[in-house]
């Protein structure tokens, strides 16, 4: 079963479950069936009317009353309980609850926030791909998940706002906010001040040669890729002196940078990889010499961005 199959079965029980205990809840007491808790190591059942949640190291012993008010926080519990532990379990279930509300916490249902809120500090990964993200999204984001290192959002019509209100994610290492065309130098300013930035990966034309200067004060950045910034030129090879880190840069139709500007890039850095991909001002000959480049790895054509759920810890 894949993830998006196993994630929708999932739901489905909950709300299922969680039906039916209120269809017994409604009958009287004696034809009431108590359905059991399952508890185990993944987190605390909340406290709720009808239920009495006793800690001991890292489980939760409930002590059930029997009543409507009880069954209904009892089944509750269940669910809260369970996708706690399936969004610990698979940490892409906390993208594909705001992907499914289009990034808006207020559209969650209530046993998906309080699940969110247990689980908060386990979500390291989001990607938010293809949903329209605000300023309040944002916002939510910083709030509910202080724990978030990698964040993936192309394609989500950011704004130079939103990206003020990102970088004060405490430990983003990993940031992919591709094919946002409203972004501006502005943005990259603001990200300059996520001292714990690693890997970057921009695009469109709005970003120039300045925004890129900005991004000095960056001295953990390892992984720098570009793709379609017309705007960007040979200056860049200036600006990545200033990357003591860096060993990855991935240039994808930036039609800017030339034969020239390529030079600079081995000066005083450590760089591992090189992409030049559809960079109209490079010439084959370069890119041979490149190929040939003792200690480097050099990808002609623009190389599938792999980042899986767990990002770096440093």
């Amino acid at each position: 079963m894949n993830f998006s199959r196993s994630i929708n079965y999932l739901l489905t029980y909950l709300n299922g479950a969680w039906a039916n205990n209120r269809h017994q809840a409604q009958l009287p007491p004696q034809q009431q069936k108590s359905v059991p808790i399952e508890v185990d190591d993944i987190g605390l059942l909340p406290q709720a009317p009808g239920i009495h949640v006793q800690v001991e190291g890292v489980q939760a012993a409930p002590v059930i009353q029997t009543n409507e008010t009880t069954e209904r926080a009892q089944s509750q519990a269940h669910a809260i309980n369970s996708l706690v532990g399936f969004i610990k379990r698979k940490e892409m279930m906390a993208s594909y609850l705001l992907k499914s509300a289009k990034g808006n916490f207020n559209d969650l249902t209530y046993v998906q926030k309080i699940a969110l809120q247990q689980a908060r500090e386990q979500v390291h990964f989001l990607d938010l791909s293809g949903v329209p993200l605000t300023v309040e999204s944002i916002k939510n984001i910083q709030a509910h998940f202080p724990n978030l290192r990698t964040f993936i959002a192309k394609d989500s019509q950011l704004t130079d706002d939103c990206i003020k209100v990102l970088r004060m994610c405490p430990q983003l290492t990993r940031v992919n906010i591709e094919a946002n065309p409203q972004l501006t130098d502005e943005a990259l300013l603001s990200l300059s001040e996520v001292s714990t930035l690693q890997e970057l990966c921009l695009s469109d034309d709005n970003y120039s040669d300045q925004g890129i200067t900005h991004l000095k004060k960056l001295k953990n950045l390892t992984s720098l890729r570009l793709k379609d910034c017309a705007q960007i030129t040979d200056a860049l090879g200036q600006a990545i002196r200033a990357f003591a880190k860096l060993t990855e840069l991935h240039l994808v139709r930036c039609a800017g940078i030339t034969n020239v500007g390529v030079a600079d890039f081995f000066t005083e850095n450590s760089l591992k990889k090189l992409t030049l991909a559809d960079c109209l001002q490079v010439s084959d000959e370069t890119k041979v010499i490149f190929a040939e480049y003792e200690g480097l790895t050099f990808f002609p054509q623009e190389q599938p961005l792999t980042w899986n759920q767990a990002a770096p810890f440093h």
